[in-house]
């Protein structure tokens, strides 16, 4: 007895570690400003990582019933081969820091195992499903603190600072909207919309352009396949409720775009752009980009490394540091202002492309492929909330996949990659309990709850 409540206690400080410790991390981090605290969440992530090796190991060694599980792997693995490379040539240093990348990002994105494992049966998962939701109010209510620290005078998380616009992301930082997605989307499937005001303001307030971007997609890829289901199924209820909630959002979004003042910063900010053009209204991310589609087409094959981008502009001296504006002083250039860059490519495929090579897009593209997959399966053989739930998961997939083309997701301490990786566990882990339970009835150990009588 005293056993098996031991093992209870542990798998649900497992599901809270997965859920909350890296976000807690990430706070920590942010209130204090030091170091240790990154270090210290990789430690701990590594030690419940360890725990759970032995069901990480069944789980791969059965890739048919778990093939997200065998693509995440592979989708670390395959940035290996280039400090391996590095290592054959003595270099033993960049080997190193090449290698502990991978290890990183790989510790980070642990919230994929950890979901997994902890979410071992149904009362787990809709356990899990509990401690979601709560994050997501945490997060919001993290920006709403943010915004009343500011109205007092004070600072509490990522505030920017822009001519004419006040940007506030909270101690989350500016990935805070590209989360929020998750929980609108969420909100609008199951139709609770003083819940959705929750999250909506928050997203906000940060007058997130490529967050806003991303959620167009992800939403238009909700309606467009409703109505395709509806069409198939000739449900003119399910159609008519379809276009309903659609009218109902959209009314919504554009009353919020013109009479709020965070709705009118997002609109002027896209009419900017749009006036500027495509190029410019990618700003500093353009040379990054641009960078990093360099690299990659000096290095095609395997790249330049795990860390081989951030060092290759580091090298190059055009690195920012952290407290440091975007420009300084280049001597060497008579006084003129030297345009710094953030130390990653601002896109995803090209951060990959950069440092893993063709290799590593390839595995890239494997692991998105086996993902989308598997959370449409996931939304199929569950009650009611657990369908609304992993349809959730389905759409913000969608939308992180093809939708957010400005950040870099997958790298270490990244709260987007833990929040994705995350809820891919619970999709790969709710088609298992799918499968195992139809498996039981198909041998009669479950009655079947559509049998009459």
């Amino acid at each position: 007895m005293e056993r098996a409540h031991l093992a209870t206690a542990w798998r649900r400080w497992l599901i809270e570690f997965a859920v909350f410790g890296p976000p807690l991390v990430l706070v920590v981090s942010a209130l204090t400003g030091r170091n240790a605290v990154g270090q210290a969440g990789r430690v701990a992530s590594s030690i419940a990582l360890a725990l759970v090796s032995p069901g990480i190991l069944r789980v791969l060694r059965d890739p048919a019933r778990a093939p997200l599980a065998v693509a995440t792997a592979l989708l670390f693995l395959a940035m290996l081969p280039q400090p391996l490379t590095v290592l054959s040539a003595g270099h033993f240093d960049l080997a190193a820091r090449g290698v502990r990348e991978v290890l990183y990002g790989a510790i980070w994105c642990g919230s994929f195992w950890l979901a997994y494992v902890g979410a071992r049966s149904p009362a787990r998962m809709r356990l899990v499903v509990q401690r979601v939701d709560t994050l997501g109010t945490l997060i919001a209510a993290l920006v709403y603190a943010a915004l009343a620290a500011t109205a007092m005078g004070a600072r509490f998380g990522e505030i920017i600072d822009s001519p004419g616009e006040v940007r506030t992301f909270g101690p989350l930082g500016d990935a805070t909207p590209y989360l929020l997605l998750f929980f609108i989307f969420r909100e609008i499937i199951r139709r609770r919309w003083l819940r959705l005001s929750l999250f909506v303001a928050p997203f906000l307030v940060g007058v997130p352009r490529g967050a806003t971007l991303a959620f167009a997609v992800g939403f238009g890829y909700l309606i467009a396949t409703d109505v395709l289901r509806a069409l198939r199924r000739a449900s003119s209820r399910q159609l008519v409720r379809t276009l309903t909630v659609a009218a109902v959002v959209a009314i919504a979004f554009a009353g919020s775009l013109r009479f709020t003042d965070a709705g009118d910063k997002l609109v002027r900010r896209f009419a900017s752009a749009l006036a500027a053009g495509g190029a410019a209204a990618l700003g500093d991310r353009l040379p990054s980009m641009r960078r990093a589609w360099g690299v990659f087409d000096a290095h095609p094959w395997i790249g330049i490394g795990p860390a081989g981008y951030q060092r290759h502009v580091s090298d190059l001296g055009l690195a920012i540091e952290p407290a440091e504006s975007r420009r300084r002083l280049d001597p060497s250039r008579a006084g003129r202002p030297l345009e710094l860059e953030i130390a990653s490519a601002q896109n995803q495929g090209l951060q990959i492309a950069a440092e893993s090579g063709a290799v590593g897009l390839l595995f890239y593209a494997a692991f998105c492929l086996v993902a989308l997959r598997t959370v449409r399966r996931a939304c199929r053989g569950g009650d009611r909330d657990a369908t609304e739930f992993f349809r959730a998961i389905d759409v913000f997939v969608v939308a992180v996949l093809f939708g957010v083309q400005t950040t870099v997701w997958i790298l270490d301490k990244a709260s987007l990659g833990f929040l994705t990786f995350l809820l891919l566990g619970l999709a790969l882990r709710q088609t298992v309990l799918v499968a195992d339970r139809v498996a039981r009835l198909r041998v009669g150990l479950l009655p079947d709850a559509t049998a009459g009588g």
